[in-house]
């Protein structure tokens, strides 16, 4: 990372006592592959002028969770986004610790984000010609509950894409979910699940902000357009999923609004008319400059699990879910918030009041569902078995599948 200028002044940006900011894309590897959550209790974010500092995170416990600074070097992934059909060798993303002279931090509680996502053997396209930019929309119209689901199966370091035939059978399971949350375009998934029969609203995602990013875009477009339904199908494209709390694969504010805003413009071109945003948890709304990420998003894409947070039991997931929810609406002026994962591990090590087991993970399902009729995504359809544990991840990451579990 290369240090920028930070704050050292003090204008205070966001104050919360008690905070789940979670999100990773559970993602262990399922950060494409995709990542993990990050619980947040931030204490306090400051930020400040003086030339060669940094904005540090600590945790309860006085440990250096992360850095963060305006300008950000690219991602330098372990996993790459572009699996097409083939199958894939996950390596494990490296522990990174970085030690920087600093003089203004932040307290928070923030699990380590999980790993990226899976190569792909495709070459990335020439970069598109910029484009200008878009205005942000409206909001979503949300119906109903949605699920998260993803292409992967295999084992620890062994990811391959589903065949079909294991998409026919997963998608029959879904059919009570208003719409499925997709996370990237690797293992032509959109196609995947459209010749499985889904005829329910879908959420796309374009995961990669890097090299991948115009090739997700690519095959999101063709895809869509060469569909019965077309856009019509299309709830809401995501680009992004948390980012800003990534640790060195973190990307600053303003190189995802600059995405935001070239993903808009692509796909208003070709025919999309509904809401892009860009997912983070908590925490990554807080970092210097993420307030603008979700005031140019058409609405504020969410990650939040109580899991995470040592203070919630299984049975208070749902308020606490909706208590980050509400600091997030005030942060980001009032805007509608849609929490795009939710859930609770039914294995692992316990965090705190936090116990992962199938019957704390029921709990849990049935507090978010009473507390959340409609504007959320539960996490996750079917366990990982692919995925790997990391710092903070409480070996829960392979056992977050509700289905199958008695309370999807």
């Amino acid at each position: 990372m290369k240090p920028s200028n930070l704050l050292a002044g003090a204008s205070t940006l966001i104050t919360v006592t008690s905070a789940l900011a979670i999100g990773q894309n559970h993602h262990g590897v399922h950060r494409k592959i995709h990542d993990k959550r990050d619980t947040v209790t931030i204490l306090d974010v400051v930020t400040s002028t003086a030339a060669e500092k940094v904005t540090v995170i600590h945790d309860q416990f006085g440990n250096v969770l992360a850095t963060h600074f305006p300008v950000v070097p690219e991602m330098n992934e372990a996993l790459n986004p572009e699996l097409a059909d083939a199958a894939v060798n996950v390596a494990p993303d490296p522990t990174i610790t970085s030690v920087v002279a600093v003089e203004t931090a932040v307290n928070v509680a923030v699990p380590v984000p999980s790993p990226k996502p899976a190569p792909s053997p495709e070459p990335s396209p020439a970069p598109a010609p910029a484009a200008a930019a878009v205005p942000a929309g409206d909001g979503l119209i949300s119906s109903g509950r949605g699920i998260s689901w993803n292409p992967w199966v295999g084992t620890e370091g062994a990811a391959t894409c589903k065949t079909q035939e294991q998409i026919n059978a997963e998608v029959a399971e879904l059919r009570h979910f208003s719409y499925i949350r997709l996370y990237s375009t690797e293992c032509q998934q959109i196609a995947k699940i459209l010749e499985a029969g889904w005829d329910r609203k879908l959420i796309l995602g374009v995961w990669n902000l890097d090299e991948g990013f115009n090739e997700d875009l690519r095959r999101i477009t063709s895809t869509v357009t060469g569909s019965k339904q077309g856009w019509s199908q299309i709830m809401a494209v995501t680009i992004g999923n948390e980012d800003h709390v990534r640790g060195d694969h973190a990307s600053a504010p303003g190189k995802v609004i600059d995405r935001l805003s070239a993903a808009r413009g692509v796909l208003r071109a070709a025919g999309y008319t509904g809401p892009v945003a860009h997912v983070e948890n908590e925490a990554g709304f807080a970092v210097p400059g993420g307030i603008d990420t979700c005031l140019q998003s058409d609405f504020v894409a969410l990650n939040a699990h109580a899991f995470f947070d040592p203070n919630s039991s299984a049975e208070n997931a749902g308020q606490a879910v909706q208590n980050a929810v509400n600091r997030i609406k005030k942060h980001c002026g009032g805007k509608q918030v849609i929490v795009m994962e939710s859930g609770w591990p039914h294995s692992g090590t316990a965090n705190g009041l936090a116990i992962p087991s199938p019957e704390e993970q029921g709990k849990a399902i049935r507090s978010l569902k009473s507390t959340f009729q409609t504007d959320i995504v539960l996490f996750s359809s079917h366990d990982d078995a692919w995925k790997r544990d990391f710092s903070g991840s409480y070996g829960a990451e392979k056992f977050w599948g509700i289905l199958g579990m008695g309370e999807a």
